[in-house]
């Protein structure tokens, strides 16, 4: 610093600190060239192939490969999560799921954290997965049911109604309206369960 007093010390006192934040931002970010980025998209559409084609164990290898190219791209590990979660594999799945969170915060990656942890009967974590889903989408519909239906197993069923209700605003689904007279029975009332 070439400042003079005050300035000067301001200058002494900061500088460090913001060479080492930048050092340790730029060793934390993986550097990817763009060869591994092509080869990790590429991994990653023949895992997207091998998954239409319900082979869920080879499309997990593929969209881990991916990863492994190329780690900033979140979507790979969510990619591999839901291979996993349809192999029956939850805990490996919800570390997937974990590992795409850690780099991007949307609300698909939060929504099927949530899936992974209702396999492994872990609600309440699977509530504020959903929720968490639900506050970064407001009218993600799947993510409203599902929280209904976790309610519901925590024997919360005002907050079950809350949440299915929501799900009505967003869209019409009698599945929905059937859980709702469901629980319009379950609290004596028939005649509202019937509209």
């Amino acid at each position: 610093c070439e400042q003079k007093g005050t300035a000067r010390r301001f200058c002494r006192a900061f500088a460090a600190p913001v060479v080492l934040v930048t050092l340790l931002l730029s060793t934390c970010t993986p550097q990817v060239t763009q060869e591994e980025a092509a080869r990790a998209k590429e991994q990653n559409q023949q895992g997207l192939l091998l998954f239409a084609k319900g082979q869920y164990a080879k499309s997990s290898q593929m969209f881990d490969a991916a990863a492994a190219l190329d780690p900033r791209q979140a979507e790979y590990m969510n990619n591999a999560g839901m291979s996993l979660l349809h192999t029956g594999q939850s805990p490996a799945a919800l570390e997937r799921f974990e590992k795409a969170l850690r780099v991007s915060e949307k609300p698909l990656f939060h929504f099927n954290k949530a899936l992974a942890l209702l396999n492994l009967k872990r609600g309440r974590e699977a509530r504020k997965a959903l929720e968490k889903t639900i506050a970064l989408d407001p009218r993600h519909f799947d993510a409203l049911v599902y929280l209904g239906h976790a309610y519901r197993e925590a024997d919360e069923p005002a907050q079950a109604r809350v949440s299915w209700e929501k799900a009505l605003k967003v869209r019409r689904d009698a599945a929905v309206l059937n859980n709702l007279g469901s629980l319009d029975l379950r609290e004596g009332s028939p005649d509202k369960a019937l509209l």
